[in-house]
């Protein structure tokens, strides 16, 4: 028989060469690890750079299409008699929806209308742009008005008016304007007073029938702010912003770093063209298009080098810091995206 010699263990050599298939092997997964980790962010913040691009389309769109509505009222022929004191607009029709170029040194063209107060943290070479109309819910009258300073009296569980409100009252041949001296509920019913001195006079157009309908006026002025927040380079993080017809801010969407906007005006000919708000020869009141682009970006860098992209923005080339363009971005890591959209104003023809 053969003698069988006991084990004593590997030699230096088989334990080595172990360890070096070990390493290799532990090298591997570490690899896919960390390449599966960077493609999980990578998408992760491609999604949520779609995902914020949606939202912020939606909600611009939506507003815009609003612009200037007074129910049933056509803009362009019957002009709001407004009686408010310091009302959102001393006229509608040409402030239904105006814009600024807001220029490096944070001056903001034309200057008239008076850009609304917006706080420190707007981001200069991004436009700002407002729109005015009247809630897209308007309460009808349960009763016909005896004279034109007569109380206006609605339904109370549908209405939700509050004293110092701007309201209109609008059926299709006239629309007032005011503010709500009182809005007091009693049985059901939500009585509104239109007294002075919340307006000029108390005495509206006429006395509005049953078929007018009353609606809160809505006065919003959106803009790109900084947060002061950072993100995990320590670059800063932009979003869209809201200011309403209280003068109250709010953060909308996260990630907007610039907005772009040309206004598409109408000629008496009928010829189009698309201008920006500070073309000395752009007549508000023939605004009948929007034309406008975010440029986004992602919260968090995922890419190994700098952006030095220059993305055209809605006619407007915006490139890195330093890239020789007159409006740059960060030339930081993170990715960036171009949405783009015209909107049809409803309300003007």
């Amino acid at each position: 028989m053969l003698e069988v010699k006991n084990q004593r263990g590997m030699t230096l050599v088989e334990v080595m060469v172990g360890m070096v298939i070990s390493l290799i092997l532990l090298n591997g997964v570490i690899q896919i690890f960390i390449s599966t980790k960077q493609t999980h962010r990578f998408n992760e913040e491609v999604s949520r750079i779609q995902e914020s691009g949606r939202i912020a389309m939606e909600i611009l769109t939506r507003d815009m299409r609003m612009a200037g509505f007074q129910g049933c009222a056509d803009l362009s022929s019957i002009p709001a008699n407004i009686i408010a004191v310091n009302p959102p607009t001393t006229a509608f029709n040409s402030e239904a929806l105006h814009g600024w170029e807001i220029s490096v040194a944070g001056i903001a063209t034309p200057a008239t209308p008076v850009i609304p107060a917006l706080g420190a943290n707007v981001v200069p070479n991004s436009d700002v742009f407002a729109i005015k109309n009247a809630s897209d819910q308007g309460i009808q009258l349960t009763g016909n008005m005896n004279s034109v300073d007569a109380n206006i009296q609605v339904l109370s569980n549908t209405a939700n008016f509050q004293a110092s409100d701007v309201l209109f009252i609008s059926d299709c041949q006239t629309v007032d304007v005011f503010r709500a001296t009182t809005a007091a509920n009693s049985a059901g019913i939500q009585t509104i007073v239109h007294s002075a001195p919340q307006n000029t006079a108390n005495f509206l157009s006429k006395p509005y029938g049953t078929d007018a309908r009353v609606y809160a006026f809505v006065s919003n002025t959106y803009f790109v702010g900084n947060t002061t927040r950072t993100n995990n380079r320590g670059n800063p993080i932009f979003a869209l912003y809201r200011r309403d017809i209280n003068g109250a801010i709010s953060e909308i969407v996260e990630g907007v770093e610039n907005i772009q906007i040309l206004y598409g005006e109408r000629a008496d000919n009928g010829n189009m063209r698309y201008v920006a708000a500070n073309n000395g020869t752009l007549d508000p009141t023939k605004i009948i298009s929007v034309r406008f682009a975010l440029l986004m970006h992602s919260v968090n860098a995922v890419n190994n080098t700098d952006d030095t992209t220059t993305y055209n923005v809605a006619g407007t080339n915006i490139g890195p810091v330093g890239g020789g363009t007159t409006v740059t971005h960060n030339a930081d890591r993170r990715l960036r995206r171009v949405f783009v959209s015209t909107v049809k104003l409803r309300n003007r023809r």
